[in-house]
């Protein structure tokens, strides 16, 4: 297998390299964290998350939400699985590592053929954003001695209600991540609830009413060879709020990227 570089063009339909982002105060305190002959996944650690630069990364990569930053390492040198998120994941490589990924899009039936993983080297101390449709799983070793990874996340989860209340009718309530409660509606909540039931077979897929507190929406789910191809919500929009931003680390990191651009 040939081993690419995440520098490489081939690697940006996977993801990106962040520039500009020091992160060497996480590198330094991942010098404590243990290197095993197998492989330790750790989703949130405290010695991490109290460093200066993990507000960075929740401001600038995630919009300043909630973000657990835990790390991966041991020694691995196979694929021994494969996994995506529903948002990108940060990497921060304290050693060289490689990386074996693969694209989500690939997945046939429920199948994917592992001839169409490809490998990216992630030299130390490069930090990368794997987009949410890159399949991945834990890294293997560049060099003897094993590897070390940070991994950064959202922390928390979305998570969707829902009530069948009559032929295509559905009520619908989303308890949403970074808000830290039930949210008056969310597309991608009454989105995903329609695509479920459309699949198991509960509702028709076409015009289905989904009722939230905010108001409804009426969703049309396009299915072909047990997929959601099209997903298409029609309802009104209306401004709720405005706000002033006065958080000075955000006001900062604005700054920053308006003297960049």
């Amino acid at each position: 297998m040939k081993i690419q570089n995440v520098s490489d063009a081939a690697f940006k339909k996977y993801g990106k390299v962040i520039t500009g982002l020091d992160c060497s105060d996480i590198i330094a305190a991942m010098a404590e964290t243990p290197c095993p002959e197998n492989v330790v996944y750790v989703p949130g650690a405290e010695s991490l998350e109290s460093c200066a630069s993990a507000k960075d990364i929740a401001y600038t990569l995630y919009g300043g939400m909630p973000v657990q930053i835990g790390y991966c390492n041991g020694n691995n040198h196979k694929l021994n699985g494969l996994e995506y998120h529903r948002d990108s994941e940060v990497n921060i490589a304290v050693t060289d590592l490689i990386l074996l990924i693969g694209s989500e899009q690939d997945i046939e039936n429920g199948k994917y053929d592992t001839s169409k993983v490809e490998a990216f080297l992630v030299p130390a101390g490069t930090v990368i954003e794997v987009y949410a449709t890159t399949l991945h799983y834990a890294p293997c070793n560049a060099n003897d001695g094993g590897f070390k990874c940070v991994v950064a996340l959202p922390k928390g989860a979305n998570v969707n209600f829902y009530e069948l209340t009559g032929p295509d009718t559905v009520l619908e309530k989303t308890y949403e991540r970074g808000v830290e409660d039930f949210t008056l509606a969310c597309g991608t909540g009454t989105g995903a609830v329609v695509t479920v039931l459309t699949l198991l077979g509960k509702v028709s897929g076409r015009n289905v009413r989904v009722r939230m507190d905010g108001g409804e929406l009426a969703v049309d789910a396009e299915a072909h060879d047990g997929r959601i191809e099209n997903l298409y919500l029609t309802g009104p929009a209306a401004l709720v709020c405005t706000g002033e931003i006065l958080d000075k680390t955000i006001l900062d990191l604005i700054k920053k990227q308006e003297e960049k651009a």
